[in-house]
C-alpha cells in the first residue's frame, strides 16, 4: 500500500470534503485501509470516529482488501421479486465464506447489495 496523504492532498481541509477524499482513497487503492482512514482524518482535521463512522456507514466503501474477485447480487426489492434471493443461496454455495467476509488473498468476495 501506498501512502495516502498525497491523494487527500489536494482536497480543502473541511469536513465537507471527507466523503469525496473516502471516495478518492477508495478508487486508488481499491479499499479503505485504517491508514488510510488516518490520513484522511489527519488531513482533513476530522476526528477518526468521524472518519470511521462515516466510511462503514456507506456500503460502497470497502474497510476491508477485496479479493481478487467480487460477486455482487442485487437483494433490493425488484431484484428479490425477480430471483435475486435464489441467485444469492446459489452464489453461497461457492466460496466457504459468508456474505460480506474477507476471504484469504486472492479468493472470491461475495456481497449482497
Amino acid at each position: 500500500m501506498r501512502d495516502v496523504s498525497g491523494l487527500v492532498a489536494r482536497f480543502p481541509r473541511e469536513r465537507t470534503w471527507l466523503l469525496p477524499a473516502l471516495e478518492e482513497v477508495q478508487r486508488a487503492e481499491h479499499w479503505l485501509s485504517p491508514e488510510a482512514l488516518e490520513a484522511v482524518a489527519a488531513h482533513l482535521r476530522v476526528p477518526r470516529s468521524e472518519v470511521w463512522g462515516v466510511a462503514s456507514h456507506y456500503p460502497e466503501l470497502r474497510l476491508s482488501a477485496p479479493g481478487r474477485r467480487l460477486v455482487r447480487v442485487c437483494t433490493g426489492v425488484a431484484c428479490l421479486a425477480g430471483g435475486g434471493r435464489a441467485i444469492l443461496q446459489a452464489a453461497s454455495c461457492w466460496p466457504r465464506a459468508p456474505s460480506g467476509s474477507a476471504p484469504p488473498p486472492g479468493r472470491r468476495r461475495r456481497t449482497a447489495r
